[in-house]
């Protein structure tokens, strides 16, 4: 679950990947909300601005049912790892879940669902969705489930699913011996 992979450099790559719901999972877009507003928002800060890593992010894979964090270009490593802890006491502690915020974080993650695409992208997108048995009904049903979305339901989403998987998490850590 630890793996750290030693190479001339000044910088690393920091990862931490743990398992999550399905995309069916009614916490689903929940968990696809705090991906797009913790890389945007804390990570961004904590790690990029505080720190100098040239980027921070976390993701929800909706059809591998896993979350992550990774920093690229990280002159840091255990300050790095450290925050990507911390990101659940800030969501439950200070992350502004109001009904506005949460809106325009939503509004945040359909910009990206219903982007334009290319014809080439719209051949691999089909086929991962028939891949994964990602049906219309099933696309339509979490779209629903996102214009909803609560800041109880992200609470909900770091207590039950993130804090506990966080602990099991596989982390991968690309950098020099010394670092």
């Amino acid at each position: 679950a630890r793996q750290a992979i030693a190479l001339p450099s000044n910088v690393a790559f920091n990862a931490a990947v743990f398992n999550a719901v399905s995309a069916s999972h009614e916490l689903a877009p929940a968990l696809l909300t705090l991906g797009t507003n913790l890389s945007y928002g804390f990570l961004w800060n904590e790690i990029r601005a505080k720190r100098g890593a040239y980027g921070a992010r976390a993701h929800y894979s909706l059809t591998n049912a896993a979350f992550s964090f990774s920093t690229y270009r990280d002159p840091c490593v255990t300050e790095s790892l450290a925050t990507f802890a911390q990101v659940f006491d800030h969501v439950t502690d200070t992350m502004d879940l109001s009904k506005e915020n949460v809106e325009q974080a939503v509004i945040g993650v359909v910009k990206n669902i219903d982007r334009p695409i290319r014809p080439a992208m719209a051949v691999e997108t089909a086929l991962t969705r028939h891949l994964h048995g990602i049906t219309n009904e099933m696309r339509k049903l979490f779209r629903d489930r996102l214009l909803r979305l609560t800041g109880k339901q992200i609470l909900k989403a770091v207590d039950e699913v993130l804090r506990p998987a966080f602990e099991k998490a596989a982390v991968c850590v690309v950098s020099s011996q010394a670092k």
